[in-house]
């Protein structure tokens, strides 16, 4: 699929979005994020993978299809996840970094077409999966596919029933940026999930053997998590860390 680099707009995000052969749409976002003055946002470079080198590391995951699925081993642990997310009929909720659209599905399913899922990814190609599994369900009508970053997803404010940040958190370059994005797009009773099916030392050392663009993406344990929360103005609910089990839980208020 080849999407239009446009130059930016007047908002200074390039958006466009691009008519598949079968008529899905996928819309595209700029993937650099834009400093914007009103953002007083300092940026901090992750140690490793910029935006463009995690698309082309996912773009390669997914051509390996790997990350497709959830293993047998780990269904009946992501059961009791989901269920602790409580998404329901009508919700809507954010899911960034949706890769082949795994939870996408469910969580299409659980809201259905009352609500809606605004899903994300930096892989186009992982997006394209996604894509066509929705596709082929049915849930597109209550999906948004954006391929980019959260940062650049154009989120109404004070919407969010949930967002659920699914195998992902250790990529996000600027942590604190996302979940102040996260935060803003959460209504007054919007709750935040971070969630591994891996412990932090199972999840760090993976990624440590991954290659170089994702080998400083760490998860962080429950004193740093619970400070990047708190200072993006989100309240700290719970951590939660077990072998198989990482989940870190923030309300709005």
């Amino acid at each position: 699929m080849r999407t239009n680099r446009n130059h930016h707009d007047e908002n200074g995000c390039n958006r466009s979005h691009t008519h598949m052969p079968d008529g899905r749409v996928i819309y595209t976002a700029d993937t650099t994020p834009h400093t914007d003055a009103h953002h007083h946002h300092h940026h901090h470079p992750s140690p490793s993978g910029t935006d463009e080198e995690q698309a082309a590391f996912f773009d390669d995951c997914a051509e390996q299809n790997l990350m497709a699925d959830f293993l047998p081993e780990e269904q009946d642990r992501f059961n009791e996840m989901y269920d602790k997310w409580q998404i329901k009929e009508g919700m809507t909720v954010i899911e960034p970094g949706c890769g082949q659209g795994r939870l996408t599905e469910r969580l299409a399913k659980s809201v259905g077409k009352n609500g809606m899922v605004w899903a994300c990814d930096l892989s186009s190609k992982m997006l394209n999966r996604a894509a066509t599994r929705l596709t082929a369900q049915g849930l597109m009508p209550q999906t948004k596919l954006f391929q980019g970053s959260i940062l650049n997803m154009p989120l109404p404010l004070a919407t969010a029933d949930r967002v659920i940040m699914f195998s992902v958190y250790p990529h996000f370059a600027d942590k604190a940026e996302v979940l102040r994005t996260a935060a803003r797009a959460m209504n007054a009773t919007g709750e935040l999930w971070i969630a591994h099916l891996h412990n932090r030392q199972q999840m760090n050392e993976f990624h440590r053997n991954a290659g170089h663009v994702v080998e400083n993406h760490i998860l962080p344990d429950r004193d740093e998590i619970k400070a990047t929360i708190e200072q993006a103005g989100l309240i700290f609910v719970d951590y939660e860390e077990r072998d198989g089990w990482y989940t870190v839980h923030a309300k709005k208020r």
